[in-house]
């Protein structure tokens, strides 16, 4: 406006400010398990005990903050930020004390790779190929198969480009 006031039009969506702020908190509470577990080498139990104690302090902020923001997943709540970011502590904390993430620097090396895969291969057709006459043995279940050799696949080649040490950058 003219006496410097800033005014919106009435049928404009102001959802994506905060959906976006909540796209923030969780890329830094990634950033935020990772550095934790990088600078704790040394440590393991002490960093299990802090991914632990993150995790659950994250899903009781999140229970919380529930009684006035509800828990939506499709509009990705602040209280659903909280949440999911305290079930991944608490993953975290599983695999980094059972030694479970090697295999998932496969993934997080490659996760563009992964990513772009995903979306536009379908490795569903390969393993159908593959795998041609199962479908009698295994029944409903064979749509279950044919998901899991999806990924197997992909995570085949993740693998591959992996050991060959060809990581893809943006």
């Amino acid at each position: 406006n003219e006496d410097g006031t800033w005014s919106f039009s009435s049928q404009y969506n102001y959802t994506w400010i905060w959906s976006s702020l909540t796209f923030g908190v969780t890329v830094m509470l990634g950033a935020f398990a990772g550095k934790i577990m990088k600078e704790g080498k040394a440590n393991r139990k002490k960093v299990v005990q802090i991914l632990l104690l993150i995790g659950l302090l994250l899903i009781g902020l999140a229970e919380l903050w529930s009684l006035q923001m509800p828990v939506i997943k499709r509009l990705w709540t602040a209280s659903m930020t909280l949440l999911s970011g305290g079930y991944c502590f608490l993953l975290m904390a599983l695999f980094y004390y059972t030694r479970g993430l090697n295999w998932l620097k496969v993934y997080g090396m490659n996760s563009i790779t992964a990513y772009v895969l995903g979306e536009v291969v379908n490795f569903r057709c390969i393993a159908a190929s593959v795998s041609y006459g199962l479908e009698q043995y295994l029944g409903n279940y064979y749509l279950v198969w044919l998901t899991f050799a999806n990924y197997l696949i992909l995570f085949l080649l993740l693998r591959v480009m992996y050991k060959c040490r060809l990581f893809l950058k943006v």
